[in-house]
């Protein structure tokens, strides 16, 4: 399997959730938005560089989905952002680290 940029596909992943996003007309489209991550998974031997990877990817979507909060107050949206991001990368880590581990 080619080698891909892990930066290129984290950020694809994002936005290919920002894209399947459910108030569009591609929300099917969200199955094929996981498959970057999926390669980032395989070729990412190190764990720590995943969980940062997937975590780009989280808070591009999670800053393009929710960016509504901020008209109610800028550091609850910056909060709310930040927070869920790292709350939707640790089960990815976990994946990564079972993956890893047990092949």
């Amino acid at each position: 399997m080619k080698k891909y940029s892990s930066f290129i596909l984290s950020i694809l992943t994002g936005l290919l959730l920002v894209f399947a996003w459910p108030v569009s007309a591609f929300t099917l489209f969200i199955f094929v938005a996981w498959i970057p991550l999926l390669f980032l998974a395989d070729q990412e031997k190190n764990r720590i560089r995943f969980f940062l990877f997937s975590l780009l990817s989280m808070f591009i979507w999670n800053a393009a989905t929710t960016w509504w909060i901020w008209k109610a107050t800028a550091p609850g949206a910056i909060g709310a952002i930040i927070a869920n991001s790292f709350l939707m990368s640790i089960p990815l880590w976990g994946f990564h680290i079972f993956k890893t581990k047990y092949g």
